[in-house]
């Protein structure tokens, strides 16, 4: 996993305050297709993350750029 990915999925802040959160708020539902998710819950960037705006508050931490996102175990 890159640096920049680390400085923001490997944080306090982001495994006991953002995700769980956004798992709170969008109740394990796909935030693109509607789906109950019953495995891996994905927290998912709206706007991706990079290592050009990883620093950015807004995109990495915010509510608004974060949702729950279905993946298929298949």
């Amino acid at each position: 996993m890159p640096y920049w990915k680390r400085a923001v999925y490997l944080t306090p802040r982001w495994k006991n305050e953002t995700r769980p959160e956004v798992i709170r708020r969008d109740k394990s539902i796909c935030y693109f297709c509607g789906k109950l998710i019953l495995n891996r819950l994905d927290v998912h960037h709206l706007i991706e993350l990079t290592e050009e705006n990883y620093q950015d508050e807004k995109i990495a931490f915010g509510l608004d750029n974060l949702c729950l996102l279905y993946t298929s175990d298949a």
